[in-house]
């Protein structure tokens, strides 16, 4: 039940995540951004149903999936900016598809693949990636088709042929990305697991962050109700701030960002500004030099 509730959690952030995405690029509700939902949660759940014990590769592929997605979009918009929605929708599809069908004829060679770790070990990264080369020079000849095509149809035919190029490629390299992608899964957990274990002293960082955030920001705003003169220039004029505006530049300082919308005028406010950055600096350096610290004396926790 918790292992479930786990990979539950990472793939709800993910469709979150691919949430946030489809709806930056697309604006409104298209087909393209549910069959992106739709690949997730299918793709997902395939290789939870049909490999046992790949949690942490389902995973991978639904993240992986959100950057296909960003990638792919690019590639429509540079090349096929006329295509029609439909072809979109297929030449997506295409390729998550191959890669279903593909690992159903290697559900066996996957599976020993995940049971046992040697045999990733065989595969070096040049050959796991070898794959992508003939996919970027499929990517790199359609340069050449917004010049040959006349209409959308001939843009949406032009990009359904060139996502079923890459869609041979993928189903040919199946096996390869699979172990690729298991490998990235397990990365994942190795980075989740490491960051549990400092979680205690990465909340004392977090905290002692904040306090002085609030500190500050509590001396900018008493000095701006003492002074006579605004001591703050908002957007290039002078102003007083209230606390919130205090807050915002209290962690714009911290940060060494300043982006310049909210600046010190007074000599007052600008030493205890410079004050704040010296503390900042000093809290990044000890803070991670602790989590370090704890880190090494604190081994992570053998998993239960």
């Amino acid at each position: 039940m918790k292992a479930n509730r786990r990979w539950l959690t990472h793939v709800g952030l993910t469709g979150l995540l691919l949430v946030l995405v489809t709806g930056a690029a697309e604006g409104d509700v298209t087909w393209l951004g549910l069959m992106v939902l739709l690949g997730l949660l299918s793709s997902t759940g395939f290789f939870l149903l049909v490999f046992p014990g790949s949690r942490f590769f389902a995973i991978a592929l639904a993240n992986y999936i959100t950057a296909y997605f960003c990638v792919f979009g690019f590639f429509v918009e540079v090349n096929f900016p006329g295509a029609p929605e439909w072809s979109a929708v297929l030449a997506f599809v295409l390729p998550l598809a191959g890669f279903i069908g593909g690992s159903l004829l290697e559900r066996r060679s996957i599976r020993s693949i995940i049971a046992d770790d040697r045999l990733r070990r065989r595969e070096s990264l040049p050959r796991l990636l070898a794959w992508l080369a003939p996919v970027m020079v499929v990517g790199a000849t359609t340069f050449a088709v917004p010049g040959l095509a006349e209409s959308p149809l001939q843009e949406g035919v032009a990009l359904v042929g060139a996502m079923v190029a890459v869609t041979v490629f993928v189903i040919l390299a199946t096996r390869t990305i699979c172990v690729f992608l298991i490998d990235t899964g397990l990365l994942f957990e190795d980075f989740f697991q490491r960051m549990g274990s400092v979680a205690v002293p990465v909340f004392a960082f977090v905290t002692f962050y904040s306090m002085i955030v609030i500190v500050f920001a509590a001396i900018y705003r008493i000095i701006d109700r003492l002074s006579a003169r605004p001591p703050f220039v908002l957007d290039g004029v002078p102003a007083s701030i209230d606390f919130l505006d205090a807050l915002y530049f209290s962690v714009i300082t911290l940060s060494t960002v300043g982006y310049g919308d909210i600046a010190p005028a007074g000599q007052l406010v600008r030493v205890i500004a410079s004050v704040e950055i010296v503390l900042g600096v000093l809290l990044l350096l000890f803070g991670f030099a602790e989590i370090r610290r704890f880190s090494l004396e604190h081994p992570e926790r053998p998993k239960r």
